[in-house]
């Protein structure tokens, strides 16, 4: 699989992920603040890409392994913030104003996605290596 189909893929699966969550927490947690949903959330994502990224470690090399999940980080950081700026939108202001306004997100959220799944990645990538 070629490095940018596989970005893709992980990026469209963890976007869905995301957004089939963000549809889903409100009505299994109608009473929550939001918090706790959050958090969830933020657990959810770490155990899937740290997971990921291992399992990645153990079938390429880790420079592959590193540009696969720092571009598909950069992906989902852009995509959560223009789903916020959708989902929020509000009449007064446009949907680049809002993706502004949320520009401190991008940082977190690449860093969410792309710091487990390097460890995973590096955690693989050295079980491999004593398995050969």
């Amino acid at each position: 699989m070629s490095v940018i189909s596989a970005v893709l893929v992980r990026a469209i699966v963890l976007g869905a992920g995301i957004g089939v969550y963000t549809w889903l927490a409100p009505r299994l947690m109608p009473d929550d603040d939001g918090l706790g949903a959050g958090l969830l959330a933020f657990a959810l994502i770490i155990v899937v890409t740290a997971v990921w990224g291992l399992v990645d470690g153990r079938r390429r090399e880790f420079g592959r392994v590193a540009v696969i999940w720092l571009v598909t980080g950069v992906l989902v950081a852009v995509g959560w913030s223009i789903g916020l700026a959708v989902n929020g939108a509000d009449s007064s202001m446009s949907i680049p104003e809002l993706m502004l306004a949320d520009v401190a997100l991008l940082p977190f959220t690449f860093g969410l996605v792309a710091a487990p799944a390097l460890v995973g990645g590096a955690i693989g990538q050295a079980f491999a290596g004593r398995r050969r």
